[in-house]
């Protein structure tokens, strides 16, 4: 066995079939022990069935595949946040607004509003109802990267209902054709 001649720990992963026929996970630990003359005498070892927690990873793998191609595919702006500061945001939210990802991880929204006073107000709005309901949303207008005005509804989410420090999921809805569509049918009704 290596660890004899080579004398230190070993360490590795492995598959082994249980008492039950089962194949299992394992961690297997192996060390040597020395007389007070430095020589081996002897072998320790411990084995640790690790199934569950390759499982558990594999699980967690999945799920994280499925988040990303949700936040891939999904026909609306989502970004996350934190302390209004972009950490990612999905292709439709950088394709509807011109931004490319790189250039808004780091940023803060200021460069979104029309004005200072509607910056201040939608942080505000949004904060207060997310520590009230745990969740929020409104109406407000977003600029892009050709400076066009559009109209959006933001929805807000803590990403940890326990700490709203750690950041939130913004998702961001496009209504400015709606918008639009509804004053010309109302323009039209009207004649």
């Amino acid at each position: 066995d290596k660890v004899f001649h080579c004398g230190g720990v070993q360490r590795y992963e492995s598959q082994a079939e249980n008492a039950h026929g089962e194949l299992r996970d394992f961690v297997f630990n192996k060390a040597v022990f020395s007389d007070t003359k430095g020589t081996v005498i002897g072998l320790i070892g411990a084995i640790m069935d690790i199934t569950e927690r390759k499982q558990a990873e594999e699980a967690l793998r999945e799920s994280e595949s499925n988040l990303q191609s949700v936040f891939d595919a999904v026909p609306v702006g989502i970004c996350f946040m934190k302390g209004r500061v972009y950490k990612r945001a999905n292709k439709n939210w950088c394709e509807s607004f011109g931004y490319p990802e790189e250039e808004l991880i780091g940023k803060t929204t200021d460069f979104l509003y029309e004005t200072e006073e509607e910056k201040e107000r939608v942080g505000k709005q949004l904060y207060e109802n997310i520590h009230e309901r745990g969740i929020a949303s409104l109406f407000t207008r977003l600029k892009r990267s050709d400076g066009q005005l559009r109209d959006v509804a933001l929805m807000a989410k803590p990403l940890n209902s326990r700490d709203i420090e750690a950041g939130t999921v913004v998702v961001v809805l496009d209504i400015t054709d709606r918008n639009r569509a509804e004053k010309e049918k109302k323009r039209l009704e009207d004649q």
